[in-house]
């Protein structure tokens, strides 16, 4: 059974150690998705949160997220992603390459995925790992 679940703090990438002080500011609002931005304060990146409800139950979400291999099927400009570490279910490292157009060099990154869900709600934080 299908049932309406509400994903807040979608992905939220954290390019440094602590959380940037701050507003967040509301960049996009299309189709019932929610896209905040906020500029960390150690460095000069951006932080990002989505927020969004969907249609599937939070096993559903949940499996998809932690189905790393099948990142390139759906996340956009991932040319590989693979696992490093399953820490418990909840917490997975995983390492990441995007590919980008030229000029600009492919990047990758190594991702701590957090997911903590609740009665009706499911948090997920995507936080980059340094180095």
């Amino acid at each position: 059974m299908k049932k309406m679940l509400f994903v807040f703090s979608g992905m939220l990438f954290i390019l440094s150690d602590g959380l940037a002080p701050g507003l967040w500011e509301l960049k996009k609002d299309e189709n019932g998705i929610k896209v905040y931005t906020l500029k960390s304060a150690i460095r000069n990146l951006k932080e990002f949160r989505v927020v969004c409800q969907l249609y599937a139950t939070k096993a559903q979400l949940i499996a998809i997220l932690q189905n790393i291999r099948d990142y390139s099927s759906w996340v956009y400009s991932n040319k590989k992603s693979v696992f490093i570490k399953i820490i418990n279910p909840q917490k997975i490292l995983d390492y990441t390459q995007s590919h980008l157009p030229w000029p600009i060099k492919d990047r990758d990154l190594i991702v701590e995925l957090d997911i903590n869900p609740a009665a009706d709600i499911v948090n997920i934080q995507a936080k980059s790992i340094p180095d």
